[in-house]
């Protein structure tokens, strides 16, 4: 029986100068780009919108990708995108709407946007056979709580400073019963962070009690370590990601943090059953990732 491969990345942000980078008909995903176009499963978070929209919400940042780019996602071989996260409103309701529109006219797969009911659905994907529930969850901003905004349109937030997540593991603990394999996107943590916090690791940790089987963690914008971790409750063992770092953007490089490193991760399947992980480090220069052959390997 031949493998399953799933592929993971980080922050996929390619608004704002790309929309100028792609008019010149350019590879912005590198020589990665055969590596997501042949994985069984390509998952990323998509760290902008897709619309034609001008109202922007009152913030420091707001991304977008002119729909006429759309066709860069459907040749990257990206299957299934996040929702959850501090870029989906940037331009109000009408660009979350027209995101989610433009996604499933080139039959990219999301989660974690919705009324506070739909926000918590998983998308459900069936892959050689397997049935893959994917969920996606952010710990910011509180104000795009789905629950608490006046349209009754926002993200399913998690509140990781008062632990307020056992809605979340009753959902994901029901999923498990449903599916071959739940994997939770988690949009969390602030940028930069020289430590992860308690909070992070229990509430990921409990994710993985409740039925997970992968945590994609992404939002510090850098590399944070990989955890096996295993549930004594379940007696089964997960993997968590804390954070995959930027995959493609346009940021400026912070010397320290490096926000230009990131990584793929290939997670083989027997059948169910999660049979090795493979982690190829990739880096972002000049508009366009590639992987990660130089001397930057040695950070990792």
């Amino acid at each position: 029986m031949s493998l399953t491969r799933i592929t993971l990345v980080g922050d996929v942000m390619i608004g704002r100068s790309f929309n100028q980078v792609l008019e010149q008909d350019f590879n912005i995903w590198g020589d990665t780009l055969a590596h997501l176009q042949s994985s069984d499963l390509t998952i990323g978070n998509l760290e902008t919108t897709i619309t034609k929209s001008t109202k922007k919400l009152p913030k420091t940042f707001n991304y977008k990708l002119h729909p006429k780019y759309l066709s860069i996602l459907q040749v990257s071989g990206i299957d299934y995108v996040s929702l959850a996260n501090n870029h989906i409103l940037d331009f109000r309701e009408n660009g979350a709407l027209d995101t989610i529109a433009n996604l499933e006219q080139v039959d990219i797969q999301w989660s974690g946007y919705g009324t506070p009911k739909s926000c918590k659905k998983p998308a459900i994907l069936n892959i050689n056979g397997l049935s893959v529930y994917i969920f996606s969850m952010a710990d910011h901003y509180s104000s795009w709580d789905a629950r608490k905004r006046s349209s009754k349109q926002g993200i399913w937030y998690i509140d990781i400073e008062r632990e307020e997540w056992n809605e979340a593991l009753r959902v994901i603990s029901s999923a498990r019963r449903k599916s071959d394999l739940v994997i939770v996107s988690c949009h969390m943590q602030p940028n930069y962070v020289d430590r992860i916090s308690d909070k992070i690791k229990k509430f990921y940790r409990s994710l993985i009690d409740s039925g997970a089987d992968i945590i994609h963690g992404h939002s510090p914008h850098h590399i944070l370590p990989i955890e096996i971790y295993t549930s004594a409750k379940r007696m089964k063992s997960g993997i968590i990601f804390y954070s995959f770092g930027d995959f493609v953007n346009d940021y400026t490089v912070d010397p320290y943090y490096r926000n230009d490193l990131g990584f793929l991760a290939d997670v083989y399947l027997d059948g169910k059953n999660i049979k090795y992980l493979d982690i190829l480090p990739t880096k972002i220069a000049e508009f366009q990732v590639n992987f990660d052959r130089g001397r930057d390997v040695n950070r990792y």
